[in-house]
């Protein structure tokens, strides 16, 4: 099975029995989240080339270095290693975790208004931040939020060329790391 495959999985099977449970007591189902694809463009959007080459090397560095199998079989949802390395680009740290715990929040504030007993079915890494933003939730601008900007800096050729360059370099030298 491919790396993160069981960890899709489980949490898949952990939703669906949410929603299936939910649906049994007559419960009202929201999805309380942003669209992965909106996340993933504002990200985009917001992030220098280099940015995007550091991000996208240091992930690959630790799919390919810091999981074990046990690791692999257990969900854990975003570890402390993911929140360090997000903390070092505050693009992605504000827009994959600060942005989602807004948006969830106001869902979650708005729902919550419309009936008498709500549940929530979400990963633990984002209580706290939704915790964060409830009692100001109602002020969220949700259009804001559900927008991609406009990229602001127009990539060089050269600067594309060098950020390939420095991934292919990266890249060969993990292979031959790995390979002693």
């Amino acid at each position: 099975m491919k790396r993160g495959g069981i960890k899709k999985m489980l949490a898949e099977s952990e939703f669906k029995a949410a929603h299936e449970a939910a649906i049994e007591i007559g419960a009202k189902v929201v999805p309380g989240d942003r669209p992965h694809r909106i996340t993933l463009d504002r990200l985009w959007a917001r992030m220098t080339i280099m940015e995007k080459v550091f991000l996208a090397c240091g992930f690959l560095f630790k799919i390919l270095f810091f999981q074990s199998r046990e690791q692999e079989n257990e969900y854990r949802g975003i570890d402390d290693e993911d929140i360090e390395l997000l903390n070092a680009f505050p693009p992605a740290f504000e827009t994959l975790l600060k942005e989602r715990h807004m948006y969830m929040a106001y869902n979650l504030w708005e729902e919550a208004g419309k009936c008498s007993s709500l549940v929530a079915v979400l990963e633990r890494t984002h209580l706290d931040g939704i915790r964060e933003y409830w009692s100001t939730s109602y002020l969220v601008d949700m259009v804001a939020l559900s927008e991609v900007p406009t990229v602001k800096e127009q990539t060089s050729t050269v600067k594309f060329f060098a950020s390939v360059g420095v991934v292919i370099v990266t890249l060969i030298s993990i292979y031959l790391w790995r390979k002693n």
